[in-house]
């Protein structure tokens, strides 16, 4: 779906796609996974099960891409995760540079 779409395009629609309605839960499941690599690497930092952490990574997905017109894809959320950093995800990447929970090489 995703290869129809003019990378450029996709890109700009990220990084000028605010979304201040994603709450901090939903930024440390992003963070956790974009960080992790992957959803069963990244459900134990939080202590819940992969399934939990994989519905509501839909949820951030729905909340963030659907919005801007683009598809639910973890990559396309993890990109946004980075071009928010500053901004609407600042909370979530606060609280992983000062946690245990996200390793030093990882944030």
């Amino acid at each position: 779906m995703i290869e129809s779409i003019d990378s450029g395009d996709v890109l700009r629609t990220l990084r000028e796609g605010c979304c201040r309605g994603l709450g901090l839960e939903h930024q440390r499941i992003l963070l956790a996974r974009t960080l992790a690599g992957s959803a069963r690497t990244a459900a134990p930092l939080l202590f819940m099960a992969e399934r939990t952490l994989r519905d509501r990574l839909a949820q951030a997905e729905d909340i963030i891409l659907v919005p801007l017109g683009l598809p639910r894809d973890t990559a396309l959320a993890a990109v946004w995760m980075g071009f928010h950093r500053e901004c609407c995800a600042a909370e979530g990447w606060a609280l992983a540079e000062k946690s245990a929970i996200f390793p030093a090489r990882m944030t």
